[in-house]
């Protein structure tokens, strides 16, 4: 173009509009920029910009800056007409008409009006570099979203085996991840069915209601994995809530061919729909949704079977003391019985009743000692602190041990007015238990130190004696009945710790996270 037909001022000018231009990246702001500066600079009535499409043969846009242009391009006089083109190819052109003065365009007003549509070019072919940037800078960000939400899911189901918490973690999670404004887990329960487990966001509906079967868009996101439904009715639930949206996602939770239920997300925040892109995002997170079911599920199952088989440990151990204790003892008691009356001599009555009665007081004594081992009535009453104390002082009256004890929780400090939960108050007492008899049976211990602390909401147990010892990496710790003692530790989400070796005594630690209750509740 002629520069040098350009006045200094309208030089100036296009040079300035050529800097606004370039720094603007909004490309719909560009072209309306574009037409008020050629109108300014030209003096014309009415501009105008149109976008050719991919052929070049037809226009895909036509931007008009005031009214007065027809539809399509103008191909009437009097118009200025001037292309804009971009790394060799049409974006488009730049049409104006009806100078405010009433004459005709002259050289300068081409000229000006070529050097804006080189500026155009240059801040179009920018504007659209900016705009590719920020698509696959919103693809990278919505990737790594979806990565995160997925590794977090996967870190925290792995860890999460309470089933409500982790739904309700995955309907929170799965919301925010495809921007909806609701979303409801529907989880497979083997034994009630398909039920509402989890929801999140604007729609209210009551949890572990049953979902009828038969709908026909479960069961198509049954077969075909996602189903994308758009204006009308989803689901109608028992309760009376009827699940409807303009655009809703509903995909299938399916893990080594087991179903785990459905993710139903409703309304796409500031859209009219979901896109592609969130149904790939959406099937991506219902699969580590369904893995991390699936491993918590395994989970509630392996608790439940170590939960009976230590229930059946107990009633083995519970039944051979029955027999070899409390039982023999009614048996000689029976024989006494059956000779002091066949012999008939008051003398010899006499003794065996006298013997009869000591050997009742023997059975007392067993049975009440049982019943302790058992479920010791001052733990419910009175809490685990002193049903502790009673076990140490009960069983450093039975054996020559030397047994000291140091208890120290917060509501025994007054710290707060609460006790612990019945479950863990069990644990702590169980443990104790557990570790004594193990000094007292196999150890051959002198001396044995029980301790138990609560600080910063951790209950910690310390039993140490300083009897002979074991290795228990070598097995010998599930005889001691330290199997069943760890079990009960992680049922409560603690930790186990046993640091012995032959000779040299045995230290056991637990570590307990705090859970309360109401004293009220207590007993």
């Amino acid at each position: 173009m002629a520069y040098e037909t350009l006045t200094e001022s309208q030089l100036r000018r296009v040079l300035e509009a050529g800097r606004s231009l370039v720094s603007e990246p909004d490309l719909e702001k560009l072209l309306e920029q574009v037409l008020s500066i050629a109108m300014e600079l030209t003096g014309a009535g009415h501009a105008a910009l149109g976008v050719f499409d991919q052929e070049e043969v037809g226009l895909e846009r036509f931007h008009p800056r005031t009214s007065g242009f027809p539809p399509e391009a103008p191909n009437t006089d009097p118009v200025v007409r001037v292309p804009i083109e971009i790394r060799g190819e049409t974006f488009g052109s730049i049409y104006l008409t009806d100078r405010a003065d009433g004459d005709e365009f002259d050289d300068r007003d081409k000229a000006i009006l070529g050097v804006l549509a080189e500026w155009a070019a240059l801040a179009i072919d920018n504007a659209r570099g900016y705009e590719e940037t920020e698509r696959r800078r919103a693809e990278f960000e919505r990737a790594v979203q979806t990565l995160e939400a997925t590794v977090s899911l996967s870190r925290t189901g792995a860890a999460e085996t309470d089933l409500p918490s982790l739904l309700d973690l995955i309907s929170k999670r799965g919301r925010t991840l495809v921007q909806s404004r609701s979303l409801l887990v529907l989880f497979a329960d083997p034994d009630v069915g398909l039920m509402v487990a989890a929801v999140d966001g604007e729609f209210s509906t009551s949890l572990e209601q049953e979902v009828p079967g038969g709908n026909v868009l479960l069961e198509k996101a049954r077969l075909d994995g996602l189903v994308h439904h758009t204006e009308g009715r989803i689901l109608d639930l028992p309760d009376g809530d009827i699940v409807r949206a303009g655009s809703a996602m509903l995909v299938h939770l399916s893990h080594a061919g087991r179903s785990q239920g459905f993710l139903l997300a409703l309304e796409r925040t500031g859209q009219d729909r979901f896109t592609p892109d969130d149904e790939l995002v959406f099937q991506s997170f219902a699969s580590s949704a369904a893995n991390s079911l699936a491993i918590a599920k395994d989970e509630q199952r392996e608790r439940l079977r170590a939960t009976i088989e230590a229930s059946e440990r107990e009633r083995r151990r519970w039944a051979i003391e029955l027999h070899d204790q409390t039982l023999q003892d009614l048996g000689a008691l029976k024989v006494m019985h059956e000779g002091a009356l066949s012999r008939g001599d008051p003398q010899t009555m006499r003794r065996s009743l006298v013997l009869a009665s000591s050997q009742i007081d023997d059975s007392i004594a067993s049975l009440e000692s049982l019943i302790q081992e058992l479920r010791p009535p001052t733990l419910d009453l009175l809490g685990v602190a002193a049903a502790v104390e009673t076990l140490v002082e009960r069983m450093d009256n039975r054996t020559e041990m030397a047994l000291t004890s140091f208890i120290d929780l917060g509501y025994e400090r007054g710290d707060r007015p609460t006790r612990l939960a019945a479950q863990l108050e069990a644990t702590i007492y169980r443990a104790v238990q557990e570790a004594l008899n193990n000094s007292v049976k196999h150890a051959e211990a002198t001396k044995v130190s029980v301790s138990i602390v609560e600080r910063d909401d951790q209950v910690t147990i310390f039993v140490e004696d300083d009897g002979k010892g074991f290795s228990p990496a070598g097995g010998t710790g599930e005889r001691f009945g330290l199997h069943g003692m760890r079990e009960r530790v992680e049922m409560v989400g603690g930790e186990l710790e046993i640091d012995s070796a032959p000779g040299s005594g045995t230290r056991v630690e637990v570590r307990l996270p705090v859970q309360l209750q109401s004293v009220a509740g207590a007993g």
